[in-house]
C-alpha cells in the first residue's frame, strides 16, 4: 500500500494495544498512515524541483520561547524511499508533536504515533514530554517500539513543525495548509495560528478549557 504522504510511517510488524485509547484512534484516522513494504518501489527518479526556503536566523523567538530546535536526518535534501529521522531538541520541558506538510499542503502528525503511544495499558500522559537539553531521536533504534520514517511522494518542498506545549498534548488535529502556500514560510504562519486557537478541554464539565504555551521551530527539506 502506498502513501501519498511526504512522510510515510513504516510499520514493522507491530500489534497495536487495543487500550491505547481515543487519541490513538484519532491519530490514526486524521494524521498518521502506516504503510507496510517500500513506497520506493518502481519510482522513478526525478530532479529536485526547488530549493527550500531560508528561515532567518532568529526568526520570531517569541513563537518558540522554549528555544526548541529540529534536525532532520541525513539532510534536507532525500530521494523517496530514503529512511529518515527527526532530532528533536529543547531548552525547556514541555510535550513534544512534530507535524509535516508536504509539498501540496497535506498535513501529517509524525509523532507522537498510533506506534509510539502503543500501549496494551494505555497511552502514558507523558509518553511524549521531552526534557530540557536531552535531544529526542525519532525513531530511535534503541527505543521498544518499531518504525521508521520514510521519504514519498509527493515531489517538492515540504516543512516539518516540532510544536511544544506546556501542557499535556497528545494529538493536534490542524488542518491542511492551502496549497498556495505550501513550501513556503507563510505555511509555518498558517500552522502557529491555526495551533494557538485551539483550547484544551477540561476533563470535568465544571472546568475551564485550557490555553497551553505553544513554541514553534521548523525545518523545510525537499523531496526528489
Amino acid at each position: 500500500m502506498r502513501s501519498s504522504l511526504a512522510f510515510s510511517l513504516l510499520a514493522a510488524g507491530i500489534a497495536l494495544g487495543s487500550g491505547a485509547g481515543a487519541a490513538q484512534e484519532a491519530i490514526r484516522n486524521r494524521a498518521v498512515r502506516i504503510i507496510e513494504g517500500n513506497p520506493a518501489a518502481n519510482v522513478p527518479p526525478a530532479a529536485v524541483p526547488m530549493v527550500p526556503p531560508v528561515v532567518p536566523q532568529g526568526n520570531d523567538r517569541a513563537d518558540n520561547a522554549a528555544g526548541i530546535k529540529i534536525e532532520l536526518l541525513p539532510g534536507g535534501e532525500v530521494g523517496v524511499g530514503a529512511k529518515m529521522a527527526v532530532r528533536v531538541a529543547t531548552e525547556k520541558a514541555g510535550y513534544l508533536v512534530v507535524i509535516d506538510v508536504d509539498s501540496s499542503g497535506k498535513l501529517t502528525q509524525i509523532y507522537p504515533n498510533t506506534i509510539s503511544l502503543a500501549d496494551p495499558r494505555g497511552a502514558a500522559e507523558n509518553a511524549n514530554m521531552i526534557a530540557r537539553g536531552k535531544p529526542r531521536l525519532i525513531p530511535d533504534p534503541q527505543d521498544k517500539t518499531n518504525f521508521q520514517f520514510v521519504a514519498a511522494e509527493p515531489l517538492g518542498v515540504g516543512m516539518l513543525v516540532a510544536i511544544l506545549s506546556d501542557k499535556p498534548v497528545q494529538m493536534i488535529d490542524l488542518p491542511d495548509v492551502p496549497a498556495a502556500l505550501a513550501g513556503q514560510i507563510p505555511a509555518l504562519d498558517y500552522v502557529r495560528e491555526t495551533t494557538r486557537s485551539l483550547k484544551l478541554l477540561p476533563a470535568s464539565e465544571t472546568g475551564k478549557p485550557q490555553e497551553p504555551k505553544w513554541s514553534f521551530a521548523t525545518k523545510f527539506y525537499v523531496i526528489k
